[in-house]
């Protein structure tokens, strides 16, 4: 009996896998007969396929411990190429076969003699900088897929003490546990869940649940399902729902936990809108909970809206919900606008006069800024005067003073009718200019007519020379005309940088009569010294 049908065997409702396995020793002793990489061979190629998958996921610094679809997982590569040296990939055993003479022997020995070329080469990495990464991970991981199961703990302590950087040490570990769970996949998952660095124990972890969801996910979901802390099952679900998302979906009725579950709502909807918006639609149309519809409902409708927005924003439309018409709509057109600022342009013709467009005039500016779109007059003309004229404006203006692109944003700034926070953009806007042209900003600033929109704009640039110039920002903070801005201005200038050097700032502080009075008395100095 192979050691995966004795596994499923274990499992409260498991069956064994259609496709029985070999035994796993006989298997690793047909698997080391196979040369080492050459070209033609299929088994070396998909190692150094796997391998540098792996190295790149996680040389981007795209690895953390997300689902398993996000962009770079490790375990997303691994699964796309062919498993190497697994019993899977051997022919199947003849019913009453013999057993092979010596092949334990021969596996044990193997099994030592690559923990020890392991330990070896692990040893030469170390902490240190891996000058050829791809050869070494390659060479590394063909190692790691020799180990016996004997050797699988050792191995782990050499990997858990090897002090090297998280883009070589995780593709390694979810190697090991890869190959742990092609030959006990709920030893590798127990093992796996001990580890004591949160990190280390996602990447174990889906490592064992992606690979056991692959070979045989009914036995893996009964096994995590029959566990009192339900160890891995988000993961284990994340997994299933990417290849069989209408089983999933039943799934879902067995999460007891709430917040598990919603996150597996989530999940489904995200893998299956992608695949099938159509049927993911109809999945949550027909749920019996009314809190998840209104959490799927949007991501799938704007899912819907990168193939389909126009047919996507008329399902948005006709929710009588708000709580999902309103998000629904607002994804799609955010979608729409990012990747087509004239296609988004032309979904606003289509919204109802009625529809609050105010509630997405902030979240079309991100879009339009996001799109790089050079002209966003049309945009604001079609937006009616007020608050969802103003909500673009204002998020435009702030996404620019946050990319330096000063002249754009002061064109913008012009554009923003008084009122509707205009006065508190101009200290944004003076504040974020002065980081990178002051005096650009105090020749702006001179021209500017006297009012609150000029006081807030000083304030801001005032704030901005603190550090580099103290004096020149107090001096700034006097031309404040409302006295009470001037006065708090003042005063919150001087706390700040005597705080930072009293002895330099009481001394210049107290010199000036206008401004003494914002000294303490008990840092008050003669002023001569």
């Amino acid at each position: 009996m192979s050691r995966r049908v004795a596994v499923a065997s274990k499992i409260p409702g498991g069956e064994a896998h259609p496709n029985a396995r070999i035994d796993s020793r006989i298997a690793l002793t047909y698997a080391q007969k196979v040369k080492p990489p050459a070209a033609g061979n299929p088994r070396a190629a998909a190692a150094i396929a796997l391998a540098v998958g792996l190295l790149l996921g996680f040389s981007l610094g795209r690895f953390s411990a997300r689902s398993p679809a996000a962009e770079g997982d490790p375990l997303e590569s691994a699964r796309s190429e062919p498993p190497i040296g697994r019993a899977s990939s051997l022919p199947p055993a003849s019913p009453g076969a013999a057993p092979i003479p010596g092949a334990d022997a021969a596996t044990a020995d193997a099994g030592a003699a690559a923990l020890r070329a392991l330990s070896e080469r692990l040893a030469q990495i170390g902490p240190r900088q891996v000058a050829d990464p791809t050869r070494e991970m390659i060479e590394v991981r063909q190692l790691l897929l020799a180990l016996d199961e004997d050797q699988l703990p050792a191995a782990l302590g050499r990997l858990e003490n090897l002090g090297a950087s998280p883009a070589v040490l995780h593709p390694l570990l979810a190697t090991l546990f890869l190959r742990w769970a092609e030959l006990d996949a709920a030893a590798a998952l127990e093992r796996a869940e001990s580890l004591g660095d949160p990190q280390l124990r996602s990447t174990a972890s889906r490592a064992v649940l992606s690979a056991w969801a692959e070979e045989d996910p009914r036995a893996a979901w009964d096994y995590v399902m029959s566990q009192d802390a339900r160890t891995g099952q988000l993961q284990l679900f994340v997994a299933i729902a990417t290849r069989d998302p209408h089983w999933a979906s039943a799934l879902t009725r067995q999460i007891e936990d709430p917040a598990t579950r919603n996150r597996a709502y989530v999940s489904l909807a995200s893998f299956w809108a992608n695949a099938d918006p159509r049927a993911a639609l109809g999945w949550a149309n027909a749920l019996d909970d009314a809190a998840a519809r209104r959490q799927i409902l949007p991501i799938i409708l704007g899912t819907m809206g990168q193939q389909d927005p126009g047919t996507a924003l008329d399902l948005a439309l006709a929710e009588a919900d708000a709580s999902i018409r309103q998000p629904a709509v607002t994804g799609i057109l955010a979608r729409a606008v990012r990747s087509d600022p004239d296609a988004g342009l032309a979904l606003l013709d289509r919204l109802p006069d009625d529809f609050p467009i105010e509630s997405v005039a902030m979240i079309l500016g991100g879009a339009l800024s996001a799109a790089d779109a050079d002209d966003v007059s049309a945009y604001v003309d079609r937006l009616p005067e007020g608050n969802a004229r103003a909500n673009l404006l204002k998020t435009l203006i702030q996404i620019k003073v946050n990319r330096g692109a000063d002249e754009e944003a002061l064109l913008l700034l012009d554009l923003l009718p008084e009122g509707a926070g205009r006065a508190s953009l101009y200290r944004t806007f003076a504040q974020g200019w002065a980081r990178d042209d002051p005096r650009g900003v105090s020749e702006w600033l001179e021209q500017l007519p006297t009012g609150r929109e000029r006081d807030q704009a000083v304030q801001g640039f005032s704030w901005a020379l603190l550090e580099s110039d103290p004096e020149g920002a107090l001096l700034w903070a006097t031309g404040i005309d409302e006295p009470r801005r001037r006065d708090g201005q003042l005063r919150a200038l001087a706390q700040q940088w005597l705080r930072r050097d009293p002895d330099a700032a009481a001394a210049w502080i107290g010199s000036r009569g206008d401004l003494s009075a914002y000294v303490p008395e008990r840092l008050q100095r003669p002023a001569g010294r």
